[in-house]
């Protein structure tokens, strides 16, 4: 199969034409590049966690009733499945990654050939895709959004298709279904896609003078596959006895959380804030794109069917996003990909004026590398993205100062409070003081440190936002506190993890602990100062005598 598909593309690239062939070799040069980026990412705190989940499940364990956090269930798939698969390194979901960067890739250049009439606007599309998606480096990729939006443009790869049998159609439409019933679990308002393809279906049906029954079944097929999908998750839950624990979390809990954000603001403003912010944070391409489309004639009858899927799901995930009001970068990251298609049939047109003339080319190529540059979506990582990028190659390479995975974490996976060499350096110092079995718990926001330090939970908490909500702290207070009655081997408490817009005040966990008598008297009455590293306190049973950490 594989050396089918690379004759067939060695065919397609032969027929291009010069200047075409140049734009194909530097689109796909540069993902691959990109790409390399991509493998080299490390845990951020988010991906931390959800590792961290799937280790558990790997255990036996359930989400939300063993270990816990309050994200849809979709993600701990993914995590768990890439560690079943390829192993527990910190690479393991990132090759997921790459695969679904791929597998997009694939679907975009389907769609350039069906809906343009040239598989090189699928090209463009995909390079894009990729750079946008990697510029949101190791903090905000690897999220449930970017998984999400893999999904979502298969899935409009598959609604405008034309199948030549009856019951090919029929499964694809329940596979459509099925897809947005997974984006469902990465992330609820991903699903409202289905609005745009249930218009599109009716629109495409009015135009072929399909039977106004046909159409009905086309939707019934589509909400039969997404049920499927919800049903079977909710069934895995329920069977386990953890449908009380997922319920509290993703009705109760997650709905305070996203309440907590809309203080001050309203719809307008937040839809407002969000449509500014995917026009212009993440790179300059975008309007420019955007601009030519809007005010360029269409290449090709079905290029005003593209426009519509597209843009229309891309309205429909930046409402979700306004509703979500903290408009952190990696809530785009199912929606960049769906722009990129955009954006990319505005700059093929661009494309085709100036190959006209070769001067044109190249003062083309070279302003759209001079606008990339002026704007990244990496905006709160250290060294900047391409300096980061050129770090990266040099040690992928064997080349410059870095030379082992542990020194280019130190050097380039940081930002704001988080600092993944020092929960390294925690954890080193934690490994070195317990056995294989010991538990742990960590008295802050900062689940990497189970991960590197190879130690069990002490509680299913594996970081304290609940405990600081204002919203839901009794029941998760009440929990944390039954579980610390058999005492962990050693409890860190961290300084300096502000979070307002997590938890809604300004104290870190070292100051929340004097708003938790209970577990602050239980700390007091149980333990002592081993030492700190960091911006971590570490404390053993007083019972027990430990040399004092360095």
């Amino acid at each position: 199969m594989i050396p089918q598909l690379l004759k067939r593309l060695r065919a397609a690239f032969a027929e291009l034409s010069g200047w075409d062939r140049l734009l194909a070799a530097l689109c796909i040069g540069s993902m691959l590049f990109f790409l390399l980026q991509l493998g080299l990412f490390s845990y951020g705190r988010d991906q931390s966690i959800y590792a961290l989940v799937a280790r558990e499940m790997a255990q036996g364990k359930l989400p939300y009733r063993d270990v816990w956090d309050f994200k849809p269930p979709g993600i701990f798939f993914v995590y768990s499945f890439a560690r079943t698969l390829l192993g527990a390194s910190m690479l393991a979901p990132r090759l997921l990654e790459i695969l679904g960067i791929g597998a997009m890739s694939a679907a975009f250049l389907y769609m350039g050939q069906q809906l343009v009439g040239s598989w090189l606007v699928g090209l463009i599309a995909a390079a894009l895709a990729t750079l946008l998606h990697v510029q949101l480096e190791f903090w905000h990729t690897g999220q449930p959004e970017s998984f999400g939006g893999f999904i979502t443009v298969i899935a409009l790869a598959l609604v405008i298709s034309d199948f030549s049998t009856r019951r090919r159609q029929v499964w694809s439409e329940l596979t459509v279904g099925a897809l947005l019933g997974v984006t469902f679990l990465f992330k609820p308002p991903l699903a409202g896609a289905g609005i745009v393809i249930a218009a599109y279906t009716f629109k495409k049906g009015k135009l072929e003078q399909t039977p106004l029954r046909q159409t009905w079944a086309s939707l019934l097929r589509f909400a039969l596959g997404g049920a499927a999908v919800l049903g079977v998750c909710g069934a895995y839950f329920a069977l386990r006895g953890g449908w009380p624990a997922l319920s509290w979390t993703l009705f109760e809990f997650t709905p305070g959380y996203t309440k907590m954000s809309w203080q001050g603001t309203d719809a307008f403003e937040g839809m407002y804030h969000a449509v500014r912010q995917v026009l212009t944070k993440f790179s300059y391409l975008i309007p420019l794109g955007l601009v030519v489309l809007a005010f360029d004639r269409p290449l090709h009858t079905r290029e005003r069917e593209a426009t519509f899927l597209f843009a229309g799901t891309v309205l429909v995930h930046l409402c979700g996003i306004a509703m979500q009001a903290k408009f952190f970068p990696y809530h785009y990251g199912a929606t960049l990909p769906l722009l990129a298609w955009l954006v990319s049939l505005g700059l093929y047109k661009l494309w085709l004026r100036a190959r006209r003339h070769g001067l044109l080319v190249i003062a083309l190529l070279a302003a759209l590398v001079w606008v990339i540059s002026l704007r990244s979506g990496a905006l709160d990582v250290p060294h900047g993205f391409w300096k980061r990028n050129a770090l990266r190659t040099q040690y992928a390479f064997g080349l410059g100062p870095i030379k082992s995975r542990e020194e280019l974490d130190r050097q380039l996976y940081y930002t704001a409070d988080f600092n993944l060499a020092a929960d390294r350096d925690a954890a080193r110092v934690i490994t070195q003081r317990t056995p294989g079995n010991a538990r742990i718990f960590v008295w802050g926001f900062e689940p990497m440190i189970y991960l590197f330090a190879q130690r069990g939970i002490a509680s299913k908490y594996i970081y304290n936002v609940p405990q600081r909500a204002a919203w839901q702290t009794g029941r998760a207070r009440t929990e944390l506190m039954q579980h610390l009655q058999q005492l962990p081997d050693v409890v860190v408490v961290q300084h300096n993890d502000v979070f307002p817009a997590v938890t809604g005040d300004a104290m870190d966990s070292a100051v929340a602990l004097g708003d938790f008598p209970e577990l602050e008297d239980w700390l007091g009455q149980n333990y002592q100062a081993l030492g700190s590293v960091e911006d971590f306190d570490l404390y053993v049973p007083s019972t027990l005598r430990y040399a004092r950490a360095p």
